[in-house]
């Protein structure tokens, strides 16, 4: 399923006949441009048939109930956006901003448990319920995307017959359904955050809202997130939100960016310390060639290889670098 984020454009009045116009200041709008829904629940264990469409339509809703803006809203200009806008100001909704078309795929599998494993008639037992899915999102006026991954599981008691166990089933699916749908919106919003929002962010509560912002500030390369992006390394106990915040000094790749990662680098914490050395052999530098050399001395074998690979990577990085740019370009690089 796609979802698209709408930019704000001015007031409508399209022949001659005067629409509504919101107010405030622009806020993105994700559109569901296009959904795929699969069902994986293998058929003979499937307690169930759902329809179809019944899955279709019961996830756009969900979706619609999680900020996202199903029907098309056209192109800015034409009579739909002009609908699409007023609507918006009738509902007292801001006017549209950005537009990020996102695609969502999306897989559904379901069944009971028994004491021989999945049961294929309905009883009394443990339900089993998954929804997997990926999503691309668009960024505004490029051919980019960036993607999220969930998986949604349920292993909730169940009880009844077959017309209970549909109603179970797309209750459960409604919820699922939001909750990807609020993700999505909340991806978004992070990545529309001014930059000084966007590297608060960095320290926010929610590891999602930590992950997105940690991720946009790598896109754009912000040097002014790299001391909250060090001390974010240095306190962060996500794994996952760590090595973001590791790839984005990378990207950033400064000298204080590099020394943020020499700093956080832990033998005693191999996968860190493989990312940070990764991460320091595309910054490179001096700084980086002398604490290679230091750690190329470990007691570790498994240690002093990974440097030393970091080190080849390194060293051919600095050989090539003349071929690819002329003396002009290298003064400016960093």
């Amino acid at each position: 399923m796609r979802l698209v984020v709408l930019l704000a454009f001015g007031a409508s009045t399209l022949f001659g006949c005067q629409r509504p116009i919101p107010s405030g200041p622009p806020e993105a709008v994700v559109y569901l441009k296009a959904l795929t829904i699969t069902d994986r629940t293998p058929a003979s264990t499937r307690p169930v048939t759902l329809d179809g469409e019944m899955l279709r339509t019961t996830i756009r809703s969900s979706f619609e109930s999680a900020g996202m803006t199903i029907n098309p809203p056209g192109s800015p200009g034409t009579e739909q956006w002009a609908d699409f806008v007023s609507s918006r100001a009738a509902a007292g909704k801001p006017r549209p901003g950005a537009l990020w078309p996102v695609r969502v795929d999306l897989s559904v599998i379901y069944g009971l448990q028994s004491p021989d494993g999945v049961a294929s008639n309905l009883m009394n037992a443990p339900g089993k319920m998954v929804l997997i899915g990926a999503a691309a999102i668009r960024l505004p006026g490029e051919t980019e995307s960036v993607h999220e991954r969930f998986e949604i599981g349920d292993g909730s008691e169940f009880k009844g017959d077959e017309a209970a166990y549909r109603a179970h089933l797309k209750r459960w699916l409604v919820n699922a359904a939001k909750r990807v749908g609020a993700r999505l919106v909340e991806k978004v919003a992070v990545y529309e955050l001014p930059t000084p929002e966007l590297i608060s962010a960095l320290s926010d509560e929610s590891r999602h809202r930590r992950l997105d912002a940690a991720e946009r500030v790598a896109m754009l390369r912000h040097r002014s997130a790299v001391e909250t992006l060090a001390s974010r390394l240095a306190s962060e106990q996500d794994r996952a939100v760590k090595l973001r915040v590791v790839g984005a000094l990378a990207e950033i790749g400064d000298d204080r960016a590099a020394q943020a990662l020499i700093a956080a680098a832990d033998p005693r914490d191999r996968e860190l310390l493989r990312a940070i050395v990764d991460a320091l052999s595309v910054v490179g530098g001096q700084r980086v060639a002398e604490f290679f050399q230091i750690m190329s001395m470990h007691d570790s074998v498994e240690v002093r290889e990974l440097v030393e690979g970091a080190m080849k990577r390194l060293k051919r990085k600095r050989q090539e670098t003349p071929i690819k740019a002329s003396p002009r370009s290298q003064s400016g690089t960093r």
